[in-house]
């Protein structure tokens, strides 16, 4: 049986739930995003007031990314998503190393921080990708991280 489509359109209205997990990734409003993450099943901490950027950090089952929400005027309209994580026990690692990292992984850049341990980065635009598009970018990276650590374990640079 075909329901008519004002009945269709009532249904979604008077179930948010369902019209709320079909919506697409917004970052126009940092706490609309905070809360589609929320949705998601993310568990990101509040994002920080900011001007050109607005940071926060996502807690993942295994894994802690930073996230910065980036080209905002005023805190709003942010135009794009950069997720950031790094190694706790990689430290001094070799520029030659990271350099051939670099060459070898295509959605994350390796990079060392100022406090000298292993990190990367990945950026995106994101407004509006349907939130099934947004979960396989982070698990992506995810995956990226675990590749990053087992080439770090092979190179002898972090023990097992």
């Amino acid at each position: 049986m075909r329901l008519p489509a004002t009945l269709i359109a009532a249904s979604l209205f008077f179930a948010p739930g369902i019209a709320a997990a079909q919506s697409a990734i917004t970052l126009k409003d940092p706490k609309a995003f905070e809360q589609q993450l929320t949705e998601m099943g993310y568990a990101p901490e509040p994002f920080g007031a900011g001007t050109d950027t607005v940071e926060t950090v996502l807690h993942l089952p295994n894994e802690t990314l930073g996230v910065v929400l980036a080209g905002c005027t005023n805190g709003k309209g942010c135009t794009y998503a950069v997720l950031l994580g790094s190694f706790s026990d990689l430290h001094e690692v070799p520029a030659d190393w990271v350099t051939k990292m670099n060459v070898n992984f295509d959605l994350i850049k390796v990079w060392v921080r100022d406090d000298k341990k292993l990190a990367y980065s990945a950026g995106a635009i994101i407004e509006g990708l349907p939130r099934s598009t947004f979960r396989a970018w982070v698990e992506n990276i995810v995956d990226s991280s675990n590749s990053l650590a087992n080439e770090a374990i092979k190179a002898g640079l972090i023990a097992k």
